[in-house]
């Protein structure tokens, strides 16, 4: 362990083993300089807290800026509490390695976390582990960006929250999480943030059940923010027990060109985009196999402002829907040109191209050309407002 009151802590390894135990394992401690480039590597010990590299501020320099960027983090077989590759308060934790094997964890793990920069291109990878509590991050900050992270874990039981990247002012963009053949903690975030925009971002799960006290997975989100946009986030699902599973989510934003796609597994209920205030257009479901109770593939759920749903499409060519399939719903707004393809699977539930409460449902379609829907068929309907132009549409071959 490097620690430097001025100056910089770069390039240092630090190697633990033969059942060693330490309160704090770091590669390099700076106060007034950098922590980059640095090594830990532990198997078969145990260790309270480790960082790659940190930049500890002192009163005097809080707002000092250094960078706590390239250190790596490699655990085997030992047991562990908080791990983060890079941290720092001012400066960027960018590119950052956590590697966790056949190891125990117990606290927080972060690719890069930082207060007011950048936590960028970091990646953990977590393979035959236990996480018994703490959130996951592949990049954590609080005024700035966290872009590019990627999270991947296999063969593992996860209890905390999983996001690829997480800010509370800044954007999180193109974050990657990737779980297979494991137990799912709660919430799954591919990106999340308070304040900025959520897009680009892909969740990936496969072959990973509910823990074993039968806890579901609660949510999955691609994308989520509660002011910015939420645009083409992806899911993807292949097993697991899920509850509700969203392509993208916005408080007061707009839901456009995310994409779910469900092919083996149990969910509730599946949106492709959805948004409290805003709009939500151009959204995707995809349902190849798997059970689902309730499809909405663009959704706005505000009671007082005008938000149309437009240009949403749900495809269906297998598996079982137990509830309704909506391919866009709005509250107050119009349903314009939404879409529900069917070519398998077994609907015991109602279909609509799109539904408007208060608003015009016009241009939507509902085209059938395989499966069995055993409710009605609907293309489109508003409560108070026109319904216009709505084609159901049944090929039939002979």
């Amino acid at each position: 362990m490097c620690i430097r009151d001025s100056g910089n802590t770069d390039n240092n390894l630090v190697f633990i083993s033969n059942n060693s135990s330490t309160p704090l394992a770091a590669g390099g401690i700076a106060s007034n300089g950098t922590a980059n480039n640095n090594l830990v590597f532990i198997t078969d010990s145990k260790a309270n807290e480790i960082y790659g590299g940190i930049k500890q501020n002192s009163n005097d320099d809080y707002g000092a800026s250094a960078n706590t960027d390239y250190n790596t983090v490699i655990i085997n077989n030992s047991e562990t509490s908080s791990v983060t590759g890079g941290s720092t308060n001012n400066g960027t934790a960018n590119n950052n390695l956590i590697f966790i094997t056949d190891s125990d964890t117990n606290g927080d793990i972060y690719g890069g976390r930082s207060l007011n920069g950048d936590a960028d291109n970091n990646i953990i990878i977590i393979s035959e582990t236990v996480a018994a509590s703490g959130r996951i991050a592949g990049g954590r900050s609080s005024e700035g960006n966290t872009n590019n992270n990627t999270v991947i874990i296999s063969d593992s039981t996860i209890k905390g929250n999983i996001y690829g990247g997480r800010t509370n002012e800044g954007n999180a963009n193109a974050n990657t999480i990737i779980i297979s053949n494991s137990t799912m903690p709660n919430v799954i975030y591919g990106g999340g943030s308070s304040k900025g925009n959520a897009t680009d971002n892909t969740v990936i799960i496969s072959n990973s059940p509910y823990d074993s006290n039968g806890m579901k997975t609660t949510n999955v989100y691609g994308g989520y923010t509660e002011n910015g946009n939420a645009e083409r986030n992806i899911v993807q699902i292949t097993g697991g027990k899920t509850e509700l599973v969203y392509g993208g989510h916005s408080g007061f934003g707009e839901t456009k060109d995310n994409i779910v796609t469900i092919n083996g597994g149990e969910v509730s209920n599946v949106y492709g985009g959805t948004s409290n205030n805003g709009s939500s257009s151009n959204n995707k479901v995809y349902i190849k196999d798997g059970t689902i109770h309730y499809i909405i593939a663009g959704f706005s759920t505000n009671n007082e402002k005008i938000n149309n749903v437009e240009n949403n499409s749900v495809y269906i060519s297998g598996g079982k829907i137990t509830g309704d399939v909506n391919g866009g719903i709005t509250h107050k707004g119009n349903a314009i040109g939404n879409n529900v393809i069917i070519s398998g699977g077994n609907i015991t539930g109602d279909v609509y191209g799109g539904i408007s409460e208060n608003g015009n449902t016009n241009n939507n379609n509902v085209l059938i050309n395989g499966g069995k829907i055993t409710g009605f068929v609907i293309g489109g309907k508003s409560n108070n407002g026109t319904a216009n132009n709505n084609n159901i549409i049944t090929v039939s071959y002979t």
